[in-house]
């Protein structure tokens, strides 16, 4: 169409509107043009319209009498390519369900754009390709066994690997070494028999802290043997003869030797007690000495204590020969002294004296064996009293009271007291005697 044409069909449209009404359906006049020039649209709309043209596409086909079945042509602006041919011969409505637009003020229909993209196809996922079954069996046989190895290595190593823990060890002074490693440490593990010890620096003669050593394969482990004084002091103590109602008396009349390694000390157990037998004559009393060191370990001896009705003179001591001990290789002697002083009668026996068992032992190991323990009061070959040990040089001494009434049982009646008839009884005896001044 050309300008005139598009000017004379907008004025047609004008002068349409101004005369009259425009129908709720109105039928347009279609006119038939070639396919592909513009065709001019009546429409008359309720709005101010500027005309429209459209470009027909395809070419549409009409019925045998062309007059009474005219081509209905888009509203411009409204063009579909994809719009039905039998899309109706009604302007203004929907044909097919398709929605033609708006009408804008200018007259103009305003196109709704239609997106046709057509059917989306599904997406196509690649086909999974199936996993070679013997491989992945292959691949969990494999896991399997290395998880198994895995815990197998771990347990044996676990078990293989040696576990120590080092003891603190105390000794007392002189004690012998042990050759037990398990009292120095405790060991767990496979290889625990591998384990082996070094004490060769330790001295158990000396106080003092000593290392020593534990070795397992490459790995060595040091502790500490603690050389202490476990063990109360020792003392050599003697019987004590004094006068009645004597106003002094000391711990020390009591003591011949005293040895711990960490500083002997001793003191009376109760010191009433002893003052207290001073008044009266006789004994033996047994005297309570304490023994303790720096250590704080103690122990209770008892001495021997005679007191006498007189003054004391000296000391008659006997000793009968040597003989054999029943059971043993080794000799023995009995050794009695008796206390002298003035009497009615001179120089005699004042009716305190005191026997002593020597037993003195050819080895030492029959010395050991009666000594084991060295109690203070022991029992041997039927005899009991205070005992006196010297190691050095294997003998045993057990000292026991010899009253004046055991005298008499053994003289056959009365035992004299005198000075001289005490030297003649033993004389007989081939006792040999002399005389202790204190």
């Amino acid at each position: 169409m050309n300008e005139q044409n598009f000017n004379n069909l907008g004025q047609n449209q004008s002068n349409n509107l101004n005369e009259q009404p425009v129908s709720q359906n109105p039928e347009p006049t279609i006119q038939t043009q070639p396919v592909g020039e513009p065709v001019t649209n009546s429409v008359n709309t309720n709005l101010n319209s500027t005309p429209v043209t459209n470009t027909v596409s395809d070419t549409i086909s009409m019925p045998n009498n062309p007059q009474n079945n005219p081509v209905a042509t888009p509203i411009p602006g409204t063009e579909n390519n994809n719009m039905p041919n039998n899309m109706g011969s009604s302007i203004g409505q929907d044909p097919g369900g398709i929605s033609l637009g708006n009408i804008n003020n200018n007259g103009f229909v305003e196109p709704t754009k239609v997106e046709d993209i057509g059917a989306v196809p599904p997406k196509q996922e690649k086909p999974k390709r199936p996993m070679n079954k013997v491989l992945f069996t292959i691949i969990i046989v494999i896991l399997i066994g290395a998880v198994a190895f895995g815990v197998y290595y771990y347990l044996n190593m676990a078990n293989n690997k040696v576990n120590v823990q080092i003891k603190d060890v105390t000794l007392g002074l002189g004690e012998t070494l042990s050759d037990d490693i398990s009292d120095y440490a405790t060991i767990t593990g496979g290889g625990a028999a591998t384990c082996e010890k070094n004490i060769n620096n330790v001295n158990t003669n000396a106080l003092g802290d000593y290392n020593f050593t534990i070795t397992c394969g490459e790995d060595t482990y040091t502790g500490t043997i603690h050389v202490v004084d476990k063990t109360a002091p020792t003392a050599q103590l003697k019987t004590v003869y004094k006068v009645i109602n004597t106003t002094t008396i000391s711990v020390d009349d009591f003591i011949v030797s005293c040895t711990d390694p960490s500083n002997c000390k001793y003191a009376f157990s109760n010191k009433e007690t002893v003052n207290s037998y001073l008044s009266t004559a006789g004994g033996p009393y047994n005297v309570g000495i304490t023994l303790s060191d720096d250590e704080n370990n103690s122990k209770e001896v008892n001495a021997i204590l005679y007191v006498s009705p007189s003054d004391i003179t000296a000391i008659r001591s006997c000793t009968s020969l040597d003989s054999e001990i029943e059971g043993y290789s080794g000799s023995m002697t009995t050794t009695d002294n008796l206390v002298l002083g003035a009497t009615e009668n001179g120089l005699g026996y004042l009716e305190i004296s005191q026997r002593i068992y020597t037993y003195k032992f050819s080895n030492n190991d029959d010395y050991i064996q009666i000594t084991n323990g060295k109690p203070e009061t022991i029992t041997f070959n039927n005899i009991s009293g205070l005992a006196e040990y010297d190691d050095e040089n294997y003998t045993l001494k057990i000292a026991t009271d010899l009253s004046a009434s055991t005298l008499d049982t053994e003289a056959g009646g009365v035992f004299d007291r005198t000075y001289s008839g005490l030297k003649n009884y033993y004389d007989q005896k081939n006792y040999t005697c002399i005389n202790i001044v204190d």
